[in-house]
């Protein structure tokens, strides 16, 4: 179960202001909200982000009772939304954002990689921050 805040280091912050930041760091790639994988993917990363020992399944799971889905819509327009994404060349704003260089383009990661990477950046980021 997600809680309504979270403590990362000493700094106290809300569900609402992670999902703000996820919401921006996905639309500085290039994934717009009408795409059905933006909502999928800022509950998995959220969900990630909480919990480090989620596999993708139960994520995957827990996004599609929330949206009245299945786990396969989930995993389709995650995979849609990560395509968009890669496609349009914007995928590389997360390396300068993070101060990384996972995200190249033309090596487009899992979908649950990329959870996993993008919900470690940012609690890593709202640790040092």
């Amino acid at each position: 179960m997600i809680t309504e805040t979270a403590f990362l280091g000493t700094q106290r912050i809300s569900d609402a202001d992670v999902y703000a930041f996820i919401s921006h760091t996905l639309n500085d790639i290039g994934i717009s909200a009408h795409l059905k994988g933006y909502n999928f993917l800022r509950v998995c990363v959220n969900l990630k982000r909480v919990n480090p020992n989620y596999k993708s399944k139960e994520m995957f799971r827990i996004a599609a009772e929330k949206f009245g889905t299945n786990e396969n819509n989930v995993n389709s327009g995650i995979h849609h939304a990560l395509k968009t994404a890669w496609e349009s060349g914007k995928i590389g704003n997360l390396n300068s954002r993070f101060g990384v260089d996972y995200f190249r383009q033309g090596k487009q990661m899992s979908n649950f990689k990329f959870i996993s990477v993008l919900a470690d950046l940012i609690s890593v980021y709202y640790a040092v921050n």
